[in-house]
Formats: structure tokens, C-alpha cells, sequence
């Protein structure tokens, strides 16, 4: 990397902790992005203008007109022709920066294809909207001995971490040992979001994946098991040191029982006849306000009321594949029904946007 290719990058490399060398570390680096919505937008196109030489982009989703609001590689076209996200984002990263290879991986990260696809990886970076998917990265990041780079924001609130269980810090299975029973989590989808915030938070990312790459090695990382947090309600910001989280009994870091690597998916069944799919929970609810609680939070996604044993309504602003509503129909078990779609795929990513868990 020199000449024209190498004096684009130097303002940060005029940073002490970048110069030369870490420009040819962000150069012969390889990270894997999964997701490819609010976060992974900012992290993907931070990653690529700082001149990563491999950034793979992972996410199953197509482009939809309430995504431009905060997911800032699309545009009105992307979204009138439904494409694909990381195909979309591919051809908007590949305007920006030629000289370093843009991979679109438009799949299902799943446990029969995590391993495939971040093959070769320095670095896996998690942009996911969902606990299971968050875990299963971290089966991976922890099997593979990679550094993984959480983030996660809602509403106003955000917060982002390099987490590597080779310094002594914890895995993320350390900070969630079991996955969130489904509704006990908000999402962007239940709560809103605001774009700053994700804007905040994929930066955060971003910062902590470009500094690990350019600085070079597992050592000497002052900012690694840190979790940066912030409220932008009251502007308030906060760091804390993840060192002591550690679990020294973790199944996933101590143990090595990858769980989420060697499950199947959530159970996802096609009703005949119905255009719906089933989906049934990893474990059963037993929090009988369950649904009075997941009746507040969707209410201002479409009509939904308590109707016998179950919650009903149809999401206004989600169609499926064919162009049709989309209803959902959850259970005091945890069990729901997405209607208008026979797709598992979708069906799972509108029942974890919006039940969460």
C-alpha cells in the first residue's frame, strides 16, 4: 500500500497509536460484521474508509423504507427494489474505498453456517438485534480464540465492548449466561430508536475494532473488557471495567460447550394452509404478566389486544415477501404465529424483533 492508495489514510495515520504500521496491520486485516442494520452500517462503513483490507458483510434482510432512518449505506432506490442489505452495502462500499475488498454474505448466520462464514477472520464484530444470534457469535469467538466487539442500542441508550477472554475478561455468555425469556427485552422494533444512538454506538464499535487492528496483538490494551455506555436522555456517559466478570465456571470460555454453535434453530413450522409459521420458544415463559407487559410494547406497532389465551394484531409496518400484513399471534407460553409469511427465516427475525429473547 503506497502512493495515491496509502496518502488517503493520512489523517489517522498521523495518530501515534496508527502510523505506517498500523496502516499495513488495517491493510492485511480481516474483520466479519454480523448484521447489517443501524450498527452495521456506521461499523462497515468506518471499517472500510479507514482501509480494513477484508470486511465481510453478514445479514439476511432486505432493505425497507423504515430502515433509512438511522441505517445510513441505503437509499429510497435500495429500499423500492428490496435489496438485499449486504448486497446494497457492498455496492455503496465499493464507491467509497476500491483499493480494499468489500465479501456480502446474504444468509442466515445460523450454527450450520457461522463457522463457514468467519473463516479467516482477525476479528468478528457483533452488529445483531438478537440475543440468540449474539451468543451464537460468541461460541464462535471463543472456539476460534478471537477478540469479539459487542454493541447494542435502544431507544436513547447505547453501549459497546472489545471483549477478550484471552486478557482474563469475560465472554458475553460471562455477562448473559441464559438467553432472555421472550418479551423481557426491549428492541429497537418495541421501543424505537433514536439514529444518534446507533450512530454513538456503531462508532463506539468501530473505534474499539480499528484501534485493535492497527495497534496490533492481544497485549497492552487498555481499553479491552471495558464496557463504554451512554444515555443520550441526559447525556450521560460511563465506562465500566468488566475484568472482575469473568464467570470461572462459564460454559462457553471455561468449559467449552459451545451450546449455541451445536443447537438447531428456534423450532419453525410452516401451517398448512394458513400462510403462517409457527415458532416455539427455547424455553417455556413462566411470567404470568407476560403478555399484558408484550401488549405495551407493541401497541404502537398496530392494533393488538388480548384475545382469550393469546395476544393478536397485525404489525403496520411490516409486509412479507408477497407484499402482504404481517400478523402475530404470541402465546402465554411464549409460542407465536407470524401470519402472512411462509418463510422460517423471516418468520424467526419479526418474532425476535419484536417478541425479543
Amino acid at each position: 500500500m503506497e502512493g495515491v492508495e496509502f496518502s488517503r489514510y493520512h489523517r489517522q495515520m498521523m495518530l501515534p497509536t496508527f502510523g505506517a504500521n498500523g496502516q499495513q496491520r488495517l491493510g492485511a486485516s480481516s474483520v466479519v460484521i454480523v448484521g447489517c442494520g443501524a450498527l452495521g452500517s456506521v461499523v462497515a462503513d468506518q471499517c472500510v474508509r479507514a482501509g480494513v483490507g477484508t470486511t465481510t458483510i453478514v445479514d439476511r434482510d432486505l432493505v425497507d423504507f423504515t430502515n433509512l432512518q438511522r441505517q445510513t449505506l441505503f437509499t429510497e432506490i435500495h429500499a423500492q427494489q428490496r435489496r438485499p442489505k449486504a448486497e446494497a452495502a457492498k455496492e455503496r462500499l465499493a464507491e467509497v474505498n476500491s483499493a480494499v475488498r468489500v465479501r456480502a454474505c446474504v444468509e442466515e448466520f445460523g450454527p450450520s453456517s457461522a463457522l463457514r462464514i468467519t473463516s479467516g477472520a482477525d476479528l468478528l464484530i457483533d452488529c445483531l438485534d438478537n440475543f440468540e444470534s449474539r451468543l451464537l457469535l460468541n461460541d464462535v469467538a471463543v472456539q476460534r480464540r478471537l477478540p469479539m466487539v459487542y454493541g447494542g442500542a435502544v431507544a436513547m441508550q447505547g453501549m459497546a465492548a472489545l471483549l477478550m477472554p484471552s486478557l482474563g475478561g469475560p465472554c458475553f455468555r460471562c455477562l448473559v449466561p441464559d438467553l432472555p425469556p421472550p418479551g423481557s427485552a426491549e428492541t429497537c422494533d418495541s421501543a424505537g430508536v433514536l439514529s444518534s444512538a446507533t450512530a454513538i454506538t456503531g462508532s463506539l464499535e468501530a473505534a474499539l475494532a480499528l484501534r485493535y487492528l492497527a495497534e496490533g496483538g492481544d497485549v497492552g490494551h487498555p481499553f479491552a473488557n471495558t464496557l463504554l455506555r451512554f444515555d443520550l436522555t441526559d447525556f450521560s456517559f460511563g465506562r465500566t471495567d468488566l475484568q472482575q466478570a469473568a464467570d470461572p465456571d462459564c460454559p462457553c470460555c471455561q468449559r467449552s460447550e459451545f451450546q449455541f454453535l451445536s443447537q438447531d434453530k428456534p423450532s419453525a413450522r410452516v401451517l398448512c394452509g394458513r400462510n403462517a409459521v409457527q415458532i416455539e420458544p427455547r424455553g417455556a415463559v413462566t411470567d404470568e404478566a407476560f403478555l399484558d407487559r408484550l401488549l405495551e410494547r407493541l401497541r404502537p406497532h398496530g392494533a393488538f389486544a388480548l384475545a382469550g389465551n393469546s395476544l393478536r394484531g397485525e404489525l403496520v409496518h411490516e409486509v412479507s415477501e408477497s407484499g402482504t400484513a404481517v400478523g402475530l399471534i404470541v402465546f402465554p407460553d411464549g409460542r407465536m404465529i407470524v401470519e402472512g409469511t411462509v418463510e422460517p427465516d423471516l418468520a424467526r427475525s419479526i418474532a425476535a424483533r419484536f417478541v425479543g429473547g
